[in-house]
């Protein structure tokens, strides 16, 4: 019996120590070979991963005043066939969402056991949060939702941004500068663990796996009163003039930051607009235009920076023909002889298509590319075109001259604005800015914008030269109505017929543009006005343009610091502490530049501009201005002998002229002259314009005084 008894022990003693072995070998398997395995199954059971969005970044004017939030919210409902205690989680929930109590516990009986919404997109406090999430079967969804509180100011320039959910995934939807600056905006998301219960609809909170890395909050150049302003006056000038629609941009000169830049459709509602895509569209980015007589700026900038022509350069303006094809004035004006002053504030077509075939087709060409014109701008905005300017090899035969008047191009309100800075700011071309800076979610500056890109097209003489031009063409030409009593601006007017393709141009429909800067001596701000096809009665950028540019001009002093302080025209307004040692301007007109620096520095004055060679055309101030010792006088020189035109040298326009500065003319151009009495030309013989190639001697007729 013992041996019995003894053969059983070891018997269930071998088969403990299988059933221990097999124990152990399962442990290893599971906790070692298929730990990967079944710790995928434990965490499915008691636990799932959720995605942590991520916040995107604000944007805010320049002041810091808020244009685009994000805000997350939050979609409530409740999983009807897992309540158990309809009335405290139909209680709870109403307590926090703002419903009524009874109706909620009508809905869920109606319900039938579906999943109902409570809230599309509410905002919660933390304390909501939880309280709803205690709540056995209500479902929270976290949404991110975009917010812009100044409504439709500045609608289709900011754009919109739109997350959107469905069976297929989340789809994105931008516009404008929420599209463009979408790379510092969105930020990457994060994800969470969250651990669930064996209890439907509880959980026991959440363990973080991976941050979320929230975008970035940009500080714009866009100024919102500016912005304002510019769109209040935009639908004024529409209105007035029962425009198709228009433009207005308005240009830091010095930065080239975009501070307001309204186009029309303009958008009062955001919601009301939200299904109709063309009204997000900012034409002052995207549209293209034959900008028309605004554009003499820049053919003028070419010729003086070429030493095509200088001030006293004249043609006749009454001859149309050009040979195989002809250019008349607007309104079949006839001029006559005008200098370059005089065509400019008259706004000739016959005087700058004729100067402007002083230059080779590949000087016209690459000047204007330099300019900008024709190339396609580096902005944070989609779709932006280049423009259109043919190479010079498919040019026909007029093309030179018309693009001399602003045909046969097209280019963008920005392209003009911006090519306006280089004449406002000393010749300097900026590249456009919208950013100033980048900071992170905590409100911390991580980035500000550098120093502006800039790149030299004219010289400062050349530039001011200009500026006096367009003064003149505000003082006492096209560009009156742009004028204002307080300060002296200066701008361009141009009236364009639009162009329709390979057919020509449209009959009676044509876009008003004025493009201008303030105060002209000093500018602060490079403004463009535009108008598409205003009425009959309004056509002429002198009877819309300039008005509206005027108006946008008055608003910003009245409601901004923009034009705060700056010098009026009338000298009785200058507070002068203490009278300061000044001197009298001297005459230096066709001198050398040596010659020029030498009766300058014995004035006590200084010479600016100007160069090794040439003569000087134009001096500002003029002589016989009062300058404090010391200041500058800025010169512009044309190189070597004046180009003759194709008809021959025409008689200059000595009107005005000083006995001496007559004599220096004289010599430069190789005349005689005779001159009868003292003092100032007022009368001439044979008249500017004429040709000279017949003529022996010029005689001037001098008065004491010059009226």
């Amino acid at each position: 019996m013992r041996r019995i008894a003894g053969g059983r022990i070891r018997v269930l003693e071998w088969g403990v120590l299988l059933l221990a072995v097999s124990l152990i070998a399962r442990l290893v398997v599971i906790q070692v070979a298929g730990h990967k395995q079944y710790l995928a199954k434990a965490k499915n059971q008691w636990g799932h991963k959720e995605p942590i969005p991520s916040l995107r970044g604000n944007l805010y004017d320049r002041d810091g005043r808020p244009l685009a939030l994000s805000a997350t919210t939050w979609r409530v409902g409740i999983a009807t066939s897992r309540v158990k205690d309809q009335g405290r989680v139909c209680r709870g929930a109403a307590r926090v969402l703002g419903l009524d109590a009874t109706q909620l516990e009508a809905r869920v009986r109606k319900a039938g056991g579906r999943w109902i919404r409570l809230a599309p997109e509410a905002v919660l406090c933390q304390g909501g949060i939880d309280t709803l999430a205690s709540l056995e079967a209500v479902t929270l969804e976290r949404l991110s939702d975009r917010v812009y509180p100044l409504d439709g100011t500045a609608a289709s320039l900011i754009g919109f941004y739109r997350l959107d959910k469905s069976r297929d995934g989340e789809q994105e939807f931008a516009t404008g500068l929420e599209l463009g600056l979408s790379e510092k905006l969105k930020g990457r998301p994060g994800s969470e663990w969250r651990i669930d219960t064996g209890l439907p609809g509880q959980s026991m909170g959440t363990q973080t796996i991976e941050a979320p890395e929230h975008g970035r909050h940009l500080l714009l150049t866009l100024d919102v009163d500016l912005q304002r302003i510019c769109e209040e006056e935009l639908a004024r000038g529409i209105d007035e003039c029962n425009a198709r629609g228009g433009v207005v941009v308005v240009v830091e000169p010095h930065s080239g930051e975009v501070m307001a830049a309204a186009a029309s459709p303009l958008i009062r509602d955001r919601a009301r607009e939200g299904g109709d895509p063309a009204v997000w569209t900012n034409r002052a980015f995207t549209g293209l235009f034959e900008p028309g007589s605004v554009f003499k700026v820049f053919t003028a900038a070419l010729l003086l920076r070429a030493g095509a022509v200088d001030t006293g350069t004249v043609f006749d303006c009454s001859n149309e023909d050009f040979g195989r094809f002809r250019i008349h004035n607007s309104e079949e004006h006839s001029y006559g002889p005008l200098n370059l002053m005089e065509a400019f504030a008259k706004s000739s077509n016959i005087w700058f298509a004729r100067a402007v075939g002083r230059l080779s087709a590949r000087d016209v060409y690459d000047g204007l590319r330099d300019f900008g014109f024709g190339a396609r701008i580096a902005a944070p905005y989609g779709a932006l075109p280049s423009g259109l300017l043919a190479k010079p090899e498919k040019w026909n035969i007029r093309t030179q001259a018309t693009l001399g008047i602003g045909q046969e191009i097209a280019v963008t309100p920005l392209q003009l604005a911006l090519a306006g800075c280089a004449v406002a700011n000393g010749g300097l071309l900026p590249a456009p800015r919208f950013v100033r800076e980048v900071r992170d979610h905590a409100h911390h500056v991580i980035e500000r914008a550098g120093e502006p890109q800039l790149r030299r097209v004219l010289s400062e003489p050349q530039a001011r030269l200009l500026r006096l031009a367009m003064a003149r063409a505000v003082g006492h030409g096209t560009g009156k109505a742009a004028a204002v009593s307080w300060t002296r601006v200066g701008g361009k007017t141009g009236t364009a017929q639009k162009a329709d393709g390979p057919r020509g141009y449209m009959p009676g429909a044509y876009v008003a543009s004025f493009l201008g800067c303030v105060p002209i001596d000093e500018p602060r701000l490079v403004i463009l006005a535009l108008l598409d096809e205003p009425d009959r009665a309004h056509h002429y950028a002198s009877q819309s343009a300039a008005p509206l540019f005027g108006r946008i001009v008055e608003g910003i002093r009245r409601s901004t610091d923009w034009l705060t302080g700056v010098a009026g025209p009338d000298p009785a307004l200058t507070l002068v502490a203490r009278p300061t040692p000044s001197a009298s301007v001297p005459d230096v007109l066709y001198l050398t530049p040596a010659g020029a620096a030498e009766e300058l520095r014995r004035a006590g004055l200084a010479l600016g501009g100007g160069g090794r060679g040439g003569l000087v055309v134009e001096q500002v101030p003029d002589a016989g201005a009062r300058c404090a010792i010391g200041d500058t006088v800025w010169v512009t020189l044309a190189s070597g002998q004046p180009r003759l035109a194709s008809d021959g040298q025409l008689c200059p326009d000595l009107r005005g002229l000083s006995n001496r500065q007559v004599d220096r003319l004289a010599a430069r151009l190789g005349l005689a002259v005779h001159v009868r009495g003292a003092g100032y030309v007022a009368r001439q013989e044979p008249a500017a314009g004429a040709a000279l190639d017949t003529v022996e001697a010029v005689t001037v007729v001098m008065e004491p005084r010059w009226n």
